[in-house]
């Protein structure tokens, strides 16, 4: 890679351009807040106080706690939700707020989302059942893995990186692909400071509330007796739903294979694209994920061409009345389709691919990138149009 094309990616992260994006943010928050009304106030109400626990420097893992009055009046009883004990951290501050201002903010992330990406056609994405799905839930999951996701493919590195990646940690059964990824970059590259930075989020969240920790040792060997067919994937969840989305949490391993291979045959020209991957294959194979979770996929559309941002909307508005007109009934088959055509509508996003990703960084590939790209060529010589371009 070029230095022109080093600091052509570079160029963004000017400060002006920074002020620009949270002058945008600010005003769109704006809007959002005064335009939009909230669907469902169960989700943010529940998390709200699992916050407000949290700033009060008292453990939220338990189940026999109560609702502020406040609260009570969405929700009579405390619902228990595992969050990472580092929540507090990126999201105490909102411990009071409503749940419009939750919504609000999702809006405004997603526009300085596609601001930043150039292609301005994409906000209508905002209409997409996925972000309504996130509107109408309430959940702040689009702030966690949306946000982080995009931090992470803008390039972020130190302790923007580790404030990234534990961002993304928060919930780490929606991308637990990519924060195994990035994690391993971060060795790889010897980013001491990003390091440190996770360590630290870490080691202070969890001194300050432990029960996160008993919890995962016992919710963990669950997800094992999973994988080896000694439990059914209904009978586990993550946060106490019993309706898995993801696909090996909806159908299984078999089903799950398949589906990978799929993606990879779609993805063939971009197997080195290993974050887009890690997107895709993490909602895969994840045990279980809620249907608001799936909103990360927007993300990867930002930079799609019109005629492409367009055919996603126009799908997912037809399936509407279809996949999504009763609870929990066909939804799953919607989310897999709204998954699946990511790799169809999506360009190549060469700045992700792990060789520029490395040039950038001034550094050696991750390992076995080299062979992913032999394994690819050797495919792609087989196939009739190798020689031509997609």
């Amino acid at each position: 890679m070029s230095e022109h094309q080093v600091s052509r990616f570079a160029r963004p992260q000017s400060p002006l351009y920074i002020v620009v994006l949270a002058i945008v943010f600010v005003f769109s928050l704006m809007l959002a807040y005064v335009g939009l009304r909230p669907i469902n106030h169960l989700d943010w109400v529940t998390t709200a106080q699992f916050l407000r626990y949290q700033t009060q420097l008292e453990s939220p893992y338990s189940e026999d706690l109560s609702m502020d009055p406040d609260l009570a009046l969405y929700h009579d009883d405390y619902v228990f939700l595992p969050y990472a004990p580092w929540t507090v951290f990126y999201f105490g501050v909102l411990a009071y707020a409503t749940t419009r201002l939750i919504v609000a903010l999702m809006v405004a992330a997603w526009i300085v989302i596609i601001i930043d990406s150039g292609k301005p056609l994409a906000l209508i994405l905002i209409l997409h059942p996925l972000f309504i799905l996130s509107w109408a839930s309430g959940n702040l999951d689009f702030l966690v893995s949306g946000v982080g996701l995009w931090l992470i493919i803008r390039g972020v590195r130190g302790w923007r990186l580790g404030m990234s990646i534990m961002l993304i940690a928060v919930k780490p059964q929606v991308l637990p692909l990519l924060f195994l990824l990035e994690g391993v970059r971060i060795l790889w590259e010897r980013d001491w400071e990003a390091l440190a930075t996770v360590v630290v989020i870490f080691a202070v969240s969890n001194t300050l509330f432990p029960g996160w920790l008993a919890w995962m040792a016992d919710k963990l060997p669950q997800y094992f007796d999973m994988v080896r067919g000694t439990k059914e994937q209904i009978e586990v969840s993550f946060a106490g739903g019993k309706y898995p989305f993801s696909v090996f949490g909806a159908w299984g391993f078999l089903p799950a294979v398949g589906v990978s291979l799929l993606i990879l045959l779609l993805m063939l020209r971009r197997w080195t694209e290993w974050r887009t991957l890690a997107v895709l294959l993490g909602l895969v194979w994840t045990p279980y994920i809620n249907p608001y979770s799936y909103a990360v996929l927007l993300v990867l559309l930002r930079k799609s061409s019109w005629w492409h941002v367009l055919i996603y909307l126009a799908i997912g508005i037809a399936s509407l009345p279809v996949l999504f007109a009763e609870w929990h009934s066909l939804e799953r088959y919607g989310l897999l389709l709204f998954l699946l055509l990511v790799p169809i509508l999506t360009p190549p996003d060469r700045e992700q691919f792990e060789e520029q990703i490395a040039a950038r960084h001034r550094t050696r590939t991750l390992p076995l990138v080299g062979k992913f790209k032999t394994w690819q060529a050797q495919i792609l010589v087989l196939l009739p149009l190798s020689g031509k371009e997609r």
